[in-house]
């Protein structure tokens, strides 16, 4: 057998390239669960369970949402109608002194 320096540089590339690799692999997996860890996640039912939960939430959320944007709408509307009764009483006072008003829009 060769001795290193008498490898082909194909070969010493793929050497290195193999023992890169293996320090990939073996690196992988410094970073799994055990047994205990695993114990600890949530199961299937728990998950279901916690997405109903959310999905209640987020409903809420989204009746609150549309509650208030009701009600913005309402008041919008109802101030619209103050302003056009103001302008109203402004012709109406300007009328009555001879000025001349314009309401802008």
């Amino acid at each position: 057998m060769k001795n290193h320096k008498d490898q082909p540089i194909t070969q010493k590339y793929l050497n290195k390239k193999f023992d890169d690799f293996a320090l990939i692999v073996k690196g992988g997996f410094d970073n799994t669960a055990t047994k205990e860890e695993l114990k600890q996640l949530a199961t299937k039912d728990e998950l279901v369970a916690m997405e109903t939960r959310l999905n209640k939430k987020i409903n809420n959320l989204n009746e609150q949402v549309t509650h208030y944007l009701e009600l913005s709408d309402d008041r919008y509307l109802e101030i619209k109608g103050r302003l056009k009764t103001h302008e109203q009483w402004f012709n109406l006072i300007a009328k009555k002194l001879q000025l001349e008003f314009k309401a802008q829009n």
